[in-house]
């Protein structure tokens, strides 16, 4: 299966994608997350490498030391999903696959698909990304 693997000591999450087949086993200080298909792990990396669920992230997440977070499997699991999930893999995965392919999505970009993903008011996630921002 495609996985989704994010080191779970950040200043923010940073998911990366292990495609089907890959040998790669994640070691020390990450989790990692089994996904139905690669689409699947392409737009949920999207998702957590995203301004919306670092912001979200940063209001639950356990602080570490020096701005760092603890982004421990019980914290990601309360991230929340877009209801929606068949149309929202489809805005997200194309991100996810740019990002695979040393295309970096902008913040911008990200934040669009997001919201979109969520179907909610642009001014509701960027209240909460401002507060997380300080």
């Amino acid at each position: 299966a495609a996985r989704v693997v994010w080191g779970d000591i950040g200043r923010e999450p940073r998911a990366a994608v292990l495609d089907p087949g890959d040998q790669t086993v994640p070691l020390n200080s990450c989790y990692s997350v089994a996904c139905a298909d690669r689409r699947d792990a392409l737009a949920f990396s999207a998702l957590l490498n995203g301004p919306v669920a670092r912001a979200w992230l940063a209001a639950i997440a356990e602080p570490a030391r020096g701005g760092y977070f603890r982004y421990l499997g019980w914290t990601m699991a309360q991230l929340p999903i877009p209801r929606d999930w068949k149309r929202a893999r489809g805005i997200l995965a194309s991100l996810g696959e740019r990002g695979r392919a040393g295309d970096s999505p902008s913040e911008t970009d990200l934040f669009d698909a997001t919201i979109e993903a969520f179907d909610v008011e642009r001014d509701e996630a960027a209240a909460l990304v401002a507060w997380a921002a300080g």
